[in-house]
């Protein structure tokens, strides 16, 4: 139904104060084994192991999903780049995703996934955050893998890859980030509005 002007652009006010600060990535959403759970600790945890600097923040999720993930970074020695926190008020979501160098959008290839897009898909690229997408024509229909994201495989190494490449090319961030935004701009409610009103005003007089 359109991004709320909220997010307009909120990732790019972001400032790095260094070229080798942490990539930051978020991820928004439900937090459960087929939206990507483990497959996102996992990769991050391989990235580190692969001399990349980064942190992973997750929101959204059940007081279950918090210990699970809380437990599986320990598990795997990452705990300290691994942020949880519950589910949220759609207004506070702005504010997580402003802290960002990179969204996640991870779902397993399933037929009832591959018709509707996933609403945070477009909350990142309002806001200016390239998407770190996995393969599914709901995400690579909007994302363009080195332009405003990159494409990466449901498994965990191919995310990691997808975060190193992130990481190789931090330089490129700003303008990463530009096209991210720019990509975006179309799914503002804003624009899309008078289209959906248009709709439904022949749907009335029909």
């Amino acid at each position: 139904m359109g991004v709320d002007e909220r997010f307009r652009g909120v990732s790019l006010k972001r400032t790095r104060q260094d070229v080798n600060d942490p990539l930051e990535l978020i991820y928004t959403g439900t937090v459960k084994k087929a939206r990507g759970r483990d497959v996102m600790i996992e990769a991050t945890a391989m990235a580190i192991k692969a001399g990349v600097s980064v942190r992973l923040t997750m929101v959204g999720a059940t007081p279950e999903e918090l210990d699970y993930c809380n437990a599986y970074a320990r598990q795997l020695g990452i705990a300290d780049a691994v942020t949880m926190h519950g589910r949220v008020s759609g207004h506070a979501i702005p504010a997580y995703i402003a802290q960002a160098d990179a969204g996640l959008c991870i779902w397993e290839d399933r037929p009832w996934w591959r018709f509707n897009p996933p609403t945070k898909l477009f909350e990142y690229l309002v806001a200016g955050l390239p998407v770190l997408a996995s393969d599914i024509r709901t995400h690579t229909q909007y994302i363009t893998n080195g332009q405003n994201g990159l494409i990466f495989e449901y498994d965990s190494s191919s995310l990691s890859r997808a975060i190193q490449v992130l990481w190789e090319r931090r330089a490129e961030l700003p303008a990463f980030k530009q096209r991210a935004f720019e990509s975006g701009t179309p799914y503002l409610w804003e624009h899309i509005e008078p289209a959906f009103l248009e709709t439904i005003e022949k749907m009335a007089i029909k």
